[in-house]
Formats: structure tokens, sequence, C-alpha cells
């Protein structure tokens, strides 16, 4: 698949959310081990990346932008096929 903004944001998000959820407050899991055990196997990636994905800031509304433009080029663009 080619590389896509939107692609990669949403695999950070969903990374944070996994760490949100299994986080050490509620379950005593530190981060290495949710690495370990649930990301790793799942989305291929080093624990550097890991680190650097979690500390990645404002994703949610970097995501949420791309959908809007791309919905503004989606509606922009069935105006110009009316047109002719």
């Amino acid at each position: 698949m080619a590389y896509n903004r939107e692609n990669i944001l949403q695999r950070i998000a969903d990374i944070q959310s996994i760490v949100k959820e299994n986080g050490k407050s509620k379950n005593g899991r530190t981060q290495k081990w949710i690495y370990e055990n649930l990301i790793r196997d799942q989305y291929r990636i080093s624990y550097d990346c890991f680190n650097k994905y979690i500390a990645y800031p404002s994703v949610k509304t970097e995501l949420g932008k791309l959908q809007k433009k791309k919905q503004k080029e989606k509606e922009l663009k069935e105006l110009q096929l009316k047109l002719f």
C-alpha cells in the first residue's frame, strides 16, 4: 500500500488508544509489557517507534482535519462533474 498520511495517523491513534486502555494505573501493566504483548506482533514496529507514537500530540485533531479536507475535495470533484 502506498504511503498515506491518514493511514499513519490512524495507526498512531489506534496504538495510543490501546496504551490508554491498558495503562499502568488500571492494570499495573508497563508500557514495555503493552508493547511486547499487544503492539509488536500486530503492528510490527520497533520499541523506539512505539515510544514516538505514544508521544505524538494531537493525533485526533490532525486526523479530523485530514478527513474534512478529503471530504471537501470529494464534494468539489462531484460539483465539477455536474457542470459537464
